[in-house]
């Protein structure tokens, strides 16, 4: 698997605009896989050494040095590390109305690779959070914070061609608004087994058949597909953690038919959760 840290920190308080989750860093052995998986937030992954592939909603992107790989949330992901020459990255987990501007604006939902970034400028502040480990501080939390609005900031200053390219001066702010206020609902009621498409567009006051449109190209898939996804990882790292029965974990996971959890679980991850759980207790 090769050297791998990763430190979660607990907010003492949440951010409506940005939150820093977690962040790690990581060196690949040739025979490094991750996935597949499915966050219900952004990790920006920092590649400064090497290359591999990553693979999202079955589009394979080669990943090289010196570029930023994204995963979003409620899409699905896998990586692999070239054998010869294997990636070596950092990675914040972050989420809130700025990154989704970010992603919006930097079209991620449909190409989640950052490219074009001021690498030298970038390092030292993805390092910089090491310096800051220590879990619920709100010092710690705010400076965070501000090393993260300085991450965001390079990004954007190395994509953006003029400031009239900013979201609030865009035609199509409306739907990206309907579309991240719906994010913004499945992410805090996604285990409720009442959500629905029908529930969200009754609570928003939105025609069905639009919502479904500007949330596929604003987000990338369908608000069904995002509500199975973010439930499905769920209950992926509810097996993981608890000893709770897997029946149990359907239910709380928002799955009212744990026949139909079994199933969609089996096609997303290759096996059934009781195998899962089997291979679990085996070791």
């Amino acid at each position: 698997m090769g050297f791998y840290k990763d430190y979660v920190m607990g907010n003492p308080f949440s951010l409506k605009e940005l939150n820093v989750h977690y962040f790690g860093t990581h060196n690949s052995e040739p025979d490094f896989t991750y996935g597949p998986s499915v966050r219900d937030h952004y990790v920006f992954n920092l590649v400064h050494e090497g290359r591999g592939t990553y693979i999202t909603d079955s589009v394979e992107y080669e990943v090289q040095e010196h570029t930023i790989f994204v995963f979003l949330p409620g899409h699905n992901i896998k990586l692999t590390a070239d054998y010869q020459n294997p990636f070596k990255y950092l990675w914040i987990a972050i989420d809130g109305s700025v990154v989704d501007r970010l992603a919006y604006l930097l079209d991620l939902f449909k190409r989640p690779i950052i490219t074009n970034i001021c690498y030298d400028e970038l390092l030292p502040l993805f390092k910089d959070f090491f310096n800051y480990t220590q879990p619920n501080i709100l010092t710690n939390t705010l400076k965070h914070n501000s090393i993260c609005n300085e991450v965001l900031y390079s990004i954007l200053q190395s994509n953006l061609s003029s400031p009239v390219d900013f979201p609030l001066m865009h035609d199509e702010l409306p739907s990206f608004q309907h579309a991240y206020r719906a994010v913004a609902i499945i992410k805090e009621r996604f285990t409720d087994p009442s959500l629905s498409v029908s529930s969200i567009v009754e609570e928003m006051n939105i025609d069905r058949s639009y919502f479904s449109k500007i949330f596929k190209k604003h987000v990338g898939i369908s608000p069904t597909e995002f509500i199975i996804s973010l439930r499905l990882e769920h209950a992926y790292s509810q097996i993981l953690q608890t000893n709770l029965p897997i029946k149990s974990i359907a239910i709380s996971c928002g799955f009212n038919d744990p026949y139909y959890f079994s199933r969609i679980f089996s096609k997303r991850y290759g096996f059934y959760p009781s195998r899962l759980r089997v291979d679990l207790n085996k070791k």
